[in-house]
């Protein structure tokens, strides 16, 4: 599996996430999935950059299982996590 094939399973699995704390679970296995391959620091903080511009970079997308009264908190805590990855 390419990084960029992870990269589209993971934000499958974000957009079928319907609470705060399952984005955190999804990523953070993802964290360490990346943290245990071969690829350079600079593709691992690719994929974050990436997956927060799947996400919508600034604009929210429509996720598949949330109500929209929950979407922001979720996407936000998705943004929130990916931020401090790109950081790192």
């Amino acid at each position: 599996m390419t990084i960029d094939e992870y990269r589209k399973k993971i934000l499958g699995l974000l957009k079928a996430s319907s609470s705060e704390q399952e984005v955190r679970s999804v990523l953070k296995t993802a964290d360490e999935v990346l943290k245990d391959s071969d690829i350079s620091e600079s593709s691992k903080k690719q994929f974050w950059v990436d997956l927060y511009e799947d996400l919508g970079g600034d604009d929210y997308v429509l996720m598949e299982k949330q109500a929209s009264s929950s979407l922001s908190a979720i996407v936000a805590a998705a943004k929130e996590v990916i931020a401090k990855k790109v950081k790192e």
